[in-house]
């Protein structure tokens, strides 16, 4: 609904006569957004050197999956690490439990006199 609102007045500016890369430059600034503003300059770039918008529109749309993948890629390496903090949290202990826990209970029997003769 914000960028709809946004688009809007983007359109009823530019009926009232605004040039559009100055509404275009506006909506960026207000979308306060790294991808809108990209996305603007790739626009207004388009418009004043005269070259397809279509064709910039496709390169940037490629730019944008490449970016998501990015970001989804830099995510999933930080899984590991969490994992694995998690995995010695919740393993080591019941693991050194189960492993020195016999020892110490000999120790305490022997040493209160009720080990084994």
């Amino acid at each position: 609904p914000a960028l709809a609102e946004e688009f809007e007045m983007v359109a009823n500016e530019m009926k009232a006569g605004k040039e559009r890369v100055t509404v275009l430059k506006d909506m960026a600034e207000r979308a306060g957004v790294p991808d809108v503003a990209s996305f603007v300059t790739v626009l207004v770039q388009s418009a004043s050197f005269g070259t397809s918008i279509a064709d910039a529109l496709r390169v940037y749309a490629s730019e944008m999956r490449d970016k998501r993948v990015m970001r989804a890629e830099e995510k999933a390496n930080v899984l590991p690490t969490k994992l694995t903090l998690g995995t010695m949290m919740f393993t080591v202990p019941p693991l050194l439990i189960i492993l020195i826990g016999p020892s110490i209970y000999g120790i305490y029997m022997n040493l209160n006199g009720g080990g084994l003769p």
